[in-house]
Parts: structure tokens; sequence; C-alpha cells
């Protein structure tokens, strides 16, 4: 991939019940729709800069917006918790 190919990024966070919830924010250009990606992991693995080139390919090919949430893991947080965290 050349750094044409590179799609703009944007990083935040917005309030949520129990702390920030990260967002990455990837936005090609004539972005035709929005797609909420969750990134894998079986509750226990994974982030937002682990799904970075999966995010990119999307926002890319499919020329939408793409909107990367991360949540908390299970081996620091209980379940209800990275449960409550996608509700903001």
């Amino acid at each position: 991939m050349s750094t044409d190919d590179i799609v703009p990024t944007q990083d935040l966070s917005i309030d949520g019940p129990h702390g920030g919830i990260p967002l990455r924010i990837y936005t090609p250009c004539r972005a035709a729709g929005v797609l909420v990606h969750f990134h894998g992991g079986g509750w226990v693995l994974g982030s937002i800069d682990g799904d970075e080139a999966y995010c990119q390919a999307i926002a890319r090919r499919a020329r939408c917006t793409v909107v990367s949430v991360d949540y908390r893991l299970a081996l620091e947080n209980r379940l209800q918790c990275r449960i409550r965290g996608f509700h903001g």
C-alpha cells in the first residue's frame, strides 16, 4: 500500500458510563456511508491498532467512513463493564 492509498484517520474519545470510549474514524474521499466496526478477539484480545490495516482497506475499497470502536478487555474488566462500555 502506498502513502496515496492511506485513508485519513482521526482518534477521538466519547464519554461512556464507565469512562472514555476510544474511537478511530477513517474518512475516505467521497464517502458514501458509515460502517461501525468492533474489533474481534472474543472480549480478551484485539485493539483499534490491531485492526488498522483491515479498517483502512474497508474504508478505501467500500468508500465508506469506518468508525472503529475500542472496548475494555476481559483480563482488565468485568463483563458487565465491557458490555456497558458499548453504550455511550
